[in-house]
């Protein structure tokens, strides 16, 4: 809860600036009453002084100022440039009775003083942007030949064992038709065959009677 309430007295302006007191577990911005409780023990906070840019009604969007300025400076040193001289826009913005125009104006001018390491800046980070490009699509093309490569691999291998099976499938219609010479051959042999004007006996003969 103390916590709060001295946060609340932080914050108001009339007592911002002033020394406080704790006095039995409550803060104040009056001396503590020592004749009320001598054994409560006191703590006071001095007053804390302010940073003298503050009381500068430009001093916000002066801090904006500073803050596009060191992007720019990030955005330099990203692209290899380092050597800046950015003073002449922190010596008038960190003045605290600078104005913003002040400020500005200065931010201006080193945006043109500088302006060669922007443009330097620009275009190495456009040929990194290009040459990342290209690599990009380097790979892309190997991934792809890569693809092709193995398809083409595989339509060899299938090419290969169809041609394969083709060469089963003739020697087996081969021996198939060897085999059935034979057999016919076979049966031939085995059947007399009559010529003709012979007569065939065809007389049965019983064993066994």
């Amino acid at each position: 809860m103390n916590r709060y309430l001295l946060l609340a007295i932080c914050l108001t302006p009339n007592l911002a600036f002033a020394d406080l007191h704790e006095c039995n577990g409550m803060w104040t911005n009056k001396p503590c009453d020592e004749g009320a409780n001598t054994a409560a023990p006191s703590k006071t906070l001095k007053e804390q002084p302010l940073d003298p840019r503050a009381a500068n009604p430009d001093f916000r969007r002066k801090q904006q100022v500073l803050r596009k300025l060191r992007e720019d400076i990030t955005y330099l040193n990203d692209a290899g440039v380092t050597h800046v001289n950015t003073s002449i826009v922190e010596d008038v913005c960190d003045q605290p009775n600078s104005s913003y125009s002040d400020c500005n104006a200065a931010y201006d001018l080193f945006r043109k003083s500088e302006a060669e390491s922007f443009e330097k800046a620009k275009k190495e980070l456009e040929h990194r942007e290009l040459v990342n490009k290209v690599k990009s699509a380097t790979e892309a093309a190997e991934k792809a030949k890569s693809a092709a490569d193995d398809a083409t691999k595989s339509a060899d291998e299938a090419t290969k064992a169809a041609e394969a099976a083709a060469i089963e499938a003739n020697a087996a219609r081969q021996e198939s038709a060897l085999l059935r010479h034979r057999l016919r051959k076979a049966q031939d042999k085995s059947v007399p065959v009559a010529q003709p004007g012979t007569q065939v006996d065809t007389t049965t003969v019983v064993i066994g009677k």
